[in-house]
C-alpha cells in the first residue's frame, strides 16, 4: 500500500510540473525577442504621428511578418532585423529558431463555439507571374520552403496588376480573421508591388468571469480627454480574485480573466489625480507595458476580491509606413525601405520594401474579446544599371533538341527535338527568299 501511495504521488508530481516547464520554456523563449517592446513601440509611434484616437496594434503580427522578411535579408540587412527582433542580436542562432517554436507555445487553435481564450497566427506569401507585364517576380524556393517549415507560410503566384488581383489577398486576410480584417490592400496599391508578405493574428476569448451588460446612465461616465464625462454603455463583472499592482504613479493595473486561464485582459488606468493622461499613456503607460506586464503576471502577491465596469467598445484602426514615414523611423526600420536594402535570400531579383500597412480591430463586450490584425509587407523591383551588352540574333532554322527542367534540381522534365515545323497552310503562305539551311548567330550592337 505505501509503494502505491508513493508511486502515486510521484505522477502526482510529475502531471503537476509538466505546465511549470511548458510555462518556463514559453517565458525563456519569449525573453529572447522583443516581441513584448515593438507593440508598445509602434502604438506610441502612431499616436505621436496620426493623433490620440482610439487605437490597438499586435506587436505578435508586425514581429512574425519581420520574422518571415528576415529569411529572405542578408548582410546589413539581417543583422538590422536581428537588432529589432531579437534582445540579443549577437546571440549564435536564427530568427526562426526561436520564433518558431515560441508561436507554439503562445498559439491555440481558434475553434468556432468554445468559449475559452484562444489565438492563431497564419502566414501567407505571394508573388506576380507578370502576365500583364511580362515581368514576373520569382521568389526563391529557398525562402519560400524556409518560410513554409519554420512559420507555415503558404505561397501563392498571382498576376498582381489583374483586374480584382486584390480580392485574392483580402479574401485570405477575412478568411484567417473571421471577417473581422475584411481588405489589407486595394488593387492599384498591389500593382506596384512585387511580392507580399501578409501575417494575421486572431484572439477570441470569453469571459472567465461573469460579466453583465449595463445600459447607459445611471453613475458611470467615461471621462474623456478633455476632462468630459460622457455616458457610454458598459461591462460589469461579479465579484472575482485577482491580483493587483500598484504602480509608483498612483496608477492601477489589474486582470480580467479569459475562461480556460490561459489568457487574461489586462488594463492599466492612470491615478485619479493624473492632470495630463494623453502625456501619461505616451510617456508612461504604453513605454511601460512590458515591465506591468512582468509584474502583473510574475507576482506572488495575495489575491484580491474585485468588481471591475468598464466601457464596451469596439473599433478598428490602421497604419501605414513607407520611405520617409517617420514610425518607420521611429521603430528603427526605415532602412528596408533603402535601395541598399539587401535580400538576396529571398529573390534573385533586386527589390526593397515599398509598403508595410497594419491593420487592427477589437470588439468587448459582456460576453468576451474578439481582437484581429493583419501585417502586410510589400515589396517593389529596385532596377539597377549595368553595362551594355551587345544583343545576339539566333536564327534557329535546322532541326534542335528541346527540354523542360526544373532549375532548382536541373531535373530534366521533358525533352525532345523537332526536326520539322508543321506546314504552312496554302492560303497564308507568301513567296519568300531563298535561305540557306543554317543556325546562324549574329551580333548587333
Amino acid at each position: 500500500m505505501k509503494t502505491l501511495m508513493q508511486r502515486f504521488i510521484v505522477l502526482l508530481c510529475l502531471l503537476l510540473s509538466v505546465p511549470s516547464a511548458r510555462a518556463d520554456e514559453a517565458l525563456r523563449l519569449r525573453q529572447r525577442t522583443s516581441i513584448n517592446q515593438i507593440g508598445p513601440r509602434l502604438l506610441a509611434s502612431h499616436l505621436r504621428h496620426n493623433g490620440m484616437a482610439n487605437s490597438m496594434v499586435s506587436g505578435p503580427s508586425l514581429f512574425y511578418a519581420l520574422s518571415v522578411l528576415a529569411l529572405g535579408a542578408d548582410g546589413a540587412s539581417r543583422n538590422l532585423l536581428r537588432s529589432q527582433l531579437l534582445s540579443d542580436p549577437r546571440a549564435e542562432t536564427s530568427v526562426a529558431d526561436i520564433a518558431g517554436p515560441l508561436a507554439k507555445q503562445f498559439s491555440t487553435a481558434v475553434t468556432s463555439g468554445e468559449t475559452g481564450g484562444s489565438f492563431r497566427l497564419s502566414q501567407g506569401l505571394w508573388s506576380t507571374n507578370g502576365a500583364n507585364n511580362s515581368q514576373p517576380f520569382l521568389l526563391k524556393q529557398e525562402f519560400v520552403l524556409a518560410a513554409q517549415t519554420h512559420y507555415g507560410a503558404s505561397h501563392r503566384v498571382i498576376d498582381f496588376e489583374a483586374a480584382g488581383a486584390a480580392q485574392a489577398i483580402n479574401s485570405w486576410a477575412e478568411q484567417k480573421t473571421k471577417g473581422l480584417i475584411p481588405s489589407v490592400i486595394d488593387d492599384p496599391t498591389l500593382a506596384k508591388l512585387r511580392w507580399v508578405i501578409l501575417n494575421t493574428a486572431l484572439f477570441e476569448g470569453g469571459w472567465g468571469t461573469a460579466m453583465q451588460r449595463v445600459a447607459p446612465g445611471g453613475a458611470y461616465r467615461f471621462v474623456t480627454l478633455d476632462g468630459r464625462h460622457q455616458a457610454a454603455r458598459s461591462i460589469r463583472s461579479a465579484r472575482y480574485s485577482a491580483q493587483i499592482v500598484d504602480l509608483e504613479d498612483g496608477s492601477v493595473a489589474f486582470q480580467l480573466p479569459f475562461a480556460g486561464g490561459e489568457y487574461a485582459f489586462l488594463v492599466h488606468v492612470p491615478a485619479a489625480g493624473q492632470k495630463h493622461i494623453d502625456r501619461w499613456l505616451l510617456e508612461a503607460a504604453i513605454p511601460a507595458l512590458p515591465e506591468t506586464t512582468q509584474r502583473m503576471f510574475s507576482s506572488n502577491g495575495a489575491r484580491q476580491p474585485l468588481i471591475v465596469q468598464l466601457p464596451s467598445f469596439s473599433f478598428s484602426d490602421g497604419v501605414s509606413m513607407v520611405a520617409g514615414s517617420p514610425i518607420a523611423a521611429d521603430l528603427g526600420l526605415a532602412p528596408l525601405f533603402d535601395r541598399t536594402v539587401n535580400l538576396n535570400r529571398l529573390s534573385e531579383q533586386p527589390s526593397q520594401v515599398g509598403l508595410v500597412r497594419h491593420h487592427s480591430r477589437i470588439e468587448l463586450n459582456e460576453n468576451g474579446v474578439r481582437a484581429a490584425a493583419a501585417t502586410l509587407i510589400g515589396g517593389i523591383s529596385r532596377t539597377s544599371i549595368g553595362p551594355v551588352s551587345p544583343t545576339r540574333l539566333i536564327v534557329v532554322n535546322r532541326p534542335f533538341v528541346f527540354a523542360i527542367v526544373a532549375r532548382a534540381s536541373q531535373t530534366v522534365l521533358f525533352n525532345g527535338v523537332l526536326v520539322v515545323p508543321p506546314p504552312v497552310p496554302a492560303d497564308l503562305s507568301t513567296p519568300l527568299p531563298r535561305q540557306r539551311q543554317v543556325c546562324r548567330s549574329q551580333a548587333r550592337s
